[in-house]
């Protein structure tokens, strides 16, 4: 195995550049290679990260560049395409959410990580949390009993910069907040429970205020601003999410928050802090947890671990191609005004 990853950064957007500082600071990999459609993009990004070799194509990335491993992070409508393309090269991939832009890109994912030598994970990052990783240990010993509900949102009030850009574009990127922001709670969340089987699905997306705000700034907007969905699961347990970008919500409260409702007790997180609920002889408790032992693992740190020693990254494709389905039947639903099975 090599001593240090070499990587090839595929979009130089905000997401790009982010991971690639992420990569800088784990100190066991190194960016050798850019590839973004533009290449002014792709030469401003060489430039700041100080690498030699810019590509505007990702053919030629993979016939000439010299690199061991890719970060996909792209407008999602293709994701898929790159992430296959590098992924039957043999490389090592990490690609950003969502998984694709529909369910058949998942698939194809899917279907090439299965038969790569290649490593390959999804950036679902809230998995990570300290939080997260803490409840995940409770959960898993027992002391939370059995999770038969759980609630979860990420709702922004005013979040307006993405319009006119292709985040808010739907051909581009597929969806708005549900698949933007909403697929972080739904993956860690649907983590946290055990990935267990959805059954049905009753979705609602909503575009009210956002065609006031294309109205007065002249914007292009084709996403929903808001989504609620309530998922049914085999084992009968039940999970609410939210997402959104506009809504009417007060600015003194948390924008993302998590609920986990089990037969021994549960726990809400909010803007980093835990409360443990529990019923004791008669009365009821809270316990607040502000600090975690958890030790700090990032996504970028779990994936270069898993290409240095050969393991399998915790976020896998097939993980992916569920939440992608769970997503596309929210959708299916609102747009059908109906439950709908996944």
């Amino acid at each position: 195995m090599p001593d240090k990853v070499k990587f090839a950064l595929v979009g130089t957007g905000n997401m790009g550049r982010h991971n690639a500082q992420r990569v800088i600071t784990d100190g066991r990999g190194e960016i050798v290679a850019i590839c973004d459609s533009s290449g002014e993009a792709a030469e401003r990004a060489a430039a700041e990260l100080g690498v030699a070799d810019t590509f505007t194509e990702i053919d030629a990335l993979i016939a000439d560049g010299d690199f061991d491993a890719a970060i996909v992070a792209t407008p999602n409508i293709v994701h898929a395409p790159l992430s296959v393309a590098l992924l039957d090269a043999g490389k090592h991939v990490y690609c950003e959410k969502p998984p694709a832009s529909d369910v058949a890109g998942a698939e194809a994912v899917a279907a090439a990580a299965d038969k790569a030598a290649g490593r390959f994970m999804f950036g679902f990052n809230q998995r990570f949390d300290p939080w997260a990783q803490h409840v995940k240990k409770m959960i898993d010993a027992g002391e939370l009993g059995d999770i038969y509900h759980a609630q979860t949102q990420w709702l922004r009030r005013f979040f307006i910069g993405t319009f006119g850009t292709w985040f808010t574009d739907k051909e581009l990127a597929g969806g708005g907040p549900l698949l933007d922001i909403g697929v972080h709670r739904l993956d860690q969340t649907l983590w946290l429970m055990g990935f267990p089987e959805v059954e049905t699905v009753s979705g609602m997306n909503y575009d009210c205020l956002a065609k006031a705000e294309t109205e007065r700034t002249g914007k292009s907007y084709s996403v929903e601003e808001f989504s609620a969905s309530l998922l049914r699961f085999a084992n009968g347990a039940s999970l609410i999410l939210q997402a959104s970008y506009l809504s009417y919500l007060s600015l003194d409260e948390s924008e993302m928050n998590t609920l986990l409702m089990g037969t021994k007790g549960g726990c809400l997180e909010a803007g980093g802090v835990l409360r443990r609920m529990a019923n004791h002889d008669g009365r009821s408790t809270d316990t607040v947890i502000a600090r975690f032992d958890e030790s700090p693992v990032t996504p970028m740190g779990h994936f270069i671990d898993c290409v240095l020693d050969g393991s399998q990254p915790m976020c896998t494709a097939a993980q992916g191609l569920t939440v992608m389905k769970i997503l596309a039947a929210i959708y299916e639903s609102a747009e059908k005004r109906r439950e709908v099975s996944v």
